[in-house]
């Protein structure tokens, strides 16, 4: 895993990137897991980040929806 969490002062827009093997993906636990890890400051502070998950292809379980 590598990548950047910045905390900011002022309100404003949040950049929340998650990228596995080069590839984004939106996933509310992930965003979850960040928020709840620093919730004792967002009254007053805005969360972004870009994260890079590198995992083996035969680990991932890839669910489509249609």
């Amino acid at each position: 895993m590598d990548g950047y969490i910045h905390i900011n002062d002022i309100k404003n827009k949040r950049i929340q990137y998650c990228y596995v093997n080069y590839r984004i993906v939106y996933n509310n636990v992930i965003r979850h897991s960040i928020l709840e890890a620093v919730k004792d400051i967002l009254v007053i502070c805005v969360v972004s980040y870009i994260l890079y998950f590198n995992i083996t292809p035969n680990a991932l379980d890839i669910n489509v929806p249609s």
